[in-house]
């Protein structure tokens, strides 16, 4: 899997109108434990019964290897992006 791949199988969710959260339940491992590592004290969106959420812009960030000094998601293939 690709950084683009991974990207596009995590889907974002609405909120009102307009993109917002990502489920870590969506995200497959090893990067859903990458990730909740990573973002582990940022602050994160809390709606009832949905469980650990992030924000899709953290989400995007962290998959492009942009999120605050993070590498992001190890373990991806080498194809370029």
């Amino acid at each position: 899997m690709t950084r683009d791949e991974l990207a596009k199988v995590v889907p974002a969710h609405d909120y009102k109108g307009r993109r917002f959260f990502v489920r870590l339940a969506e995200v497959p491992e090893p990067w859903r434990s990458q990730f909740w590592h990573d973002i582990r004290g940022s602050a994160v969106p809390s709606f009832p019964g949905e469980g650990n959420l992030a924000y899709a812009w953290d989400w995007d960030q962290w998959v492009a290897g942009t999120w605050y000094g993070s590498q992001g998601p190890v373990g991806l293939d080498t194809v370029c992006d």
